[in-house]
């Protein structure tokens, strides 16, 4: 099958310009042109544009989700469906981190764990940040902006209890939630003054903590489904192309 650009387009239930765009920016394979300049789609194509409506129905951007739903659509398009199908793969888990870190921060709330004294072991900066899945620039953001305060110790070296891991978690959990740093600022006080059922963001439609990390966990519901069908959709392009 062969179809214009318009054709395409109701298909994919796109405009025009989108499908151009698309071509421009690597996300299709490159389409081929009659001897007018009218472009000439394919099944492959069809499918392409089918596997970039799934990468992209969610809305989280943050934790690299977009960038790895990039990868797997560029990927796919150069036919370089191995590393397309690893990128699925650092997708999923990515999903799987996030939703950890999400139920983390919901626990951690329910049990009051921000005010108390603890004084469990010490974890160092590299151990947190790779069990947060977080940069040193966010983490470094988050504390000039009073987010949290990091201890140090006479050295002048960070050091990180149970307290700043924890509380890290949320923020975490609500940065991946699109959350403002202001709308964190006031759940998180409106969480060290023992307000757990009242924690108002006061900002846009008001929602508490629980709600906005269960709106974060129905949304990566859909990201990790996105996941399945991303890697269904790799190998009906794969079929496709060597037809």
């Amino acid at each position: 099958m062969e179809y214009s650009t318009s054709e395409i387009a109701r298909l994919a239930d796109v405009h025009t310009n989108t499908v151009r765009f698309y071509e421009e920016i690597g996300f299709l394979q490159p389409v081929k042109r009659k001897s007018n300049g009218y472009r000439i789609f394919t099944n492959v194509h069809r499918l392409q544009l089918g596997l970039i409506r799934i990468a992209y129905r969610s809305e989280l951007v943050g934790g690299g989700l977009r960038r790895l739903a990039a990868e797997v659509i560029r990927d796919a398009a150069a036919e370089d469906y191995i590393n397309a199908h690893k990128a699925v793969q650092a997708y999923a888990c990515k999903v799987a981190h996030m939703k950890t870190k999400a139920l983390d921060a919901v626990q951690y709330a329910r049990e009051h764990h921000l005010s108390q004294e603890e004084l469990y072991r010490r974890y160092g900066k590299k151990e947190i940040l790779e069990q947060l899945g977080i940069t040193a620039d966010a983490l470094r953001h988050w504390e000039r902006s009073g987010l949290i305060v990091l201890p140090r110790d006479t050295g002048g070296r960070l050091y990180f209890t149970d307290t700043e891991r924890k509380r890290l978690t949320m923020i975490s959990a609500l940065r991946d939630a699109n959350y403002s740093t202001m709308a964190i600022l006031k759940m998180l006080a409106a969480l060290e003054v023992g307000e757990v059922g009242m924690l108002k963001a006061l900002e846009a439609d008001g929602e508490d903590l629980f709600y906005a990390t269960d709106r974060l966990l129905s949304s990566l519901c859909i990201a990790g489904q996105a996941a399945v069908e991303m890697a269904e959709q790799l190998i009906k392009i794969e079929k496709q192309t060597l037809q």
